[in-house]
């Protein structure tokens, strides 16, 4: 069995997807975070987002998703431990 090479020069630097610019992470260090109304939500395109629980209402939660949209799941599918400590 013979492998055939893709590329004949030399690999690309990683280095851009390996470490993250200070630009970045003063953006990200600005975005409001609250431990206990964040969770990963199911996505079909993306396969998990990022939510914020607005409401509950016995084993369904109101989450909201970037982009403004709002999904009522069940608990379960939030992979959520959180729910049950409060």
């Amino acid at each position: 069995m013979v492998i055939e090479k893709k590329s004949t020069g030399p690999d690309p630097d990683p280095t851009e997807f390996l470490f993250v610019s200070l630009e970045q992470k003063r953006i990200d260090q600005t975005k409001p975070y609250d431990a206990k109304k964040a969770c990963w939500v199911p996505d079909d395109k993306e396969g998990f987002v990022l939510g914020e629980i607005r409401g509950t209402k016995g084993d369904l939660v109101s989450v909201g998703i970037p982009g403004g949209e709002v999904r009522i799941l069940l608990t379960e599918s939030l992979l959520l431990k959180l729910l049950k400590r409060n």
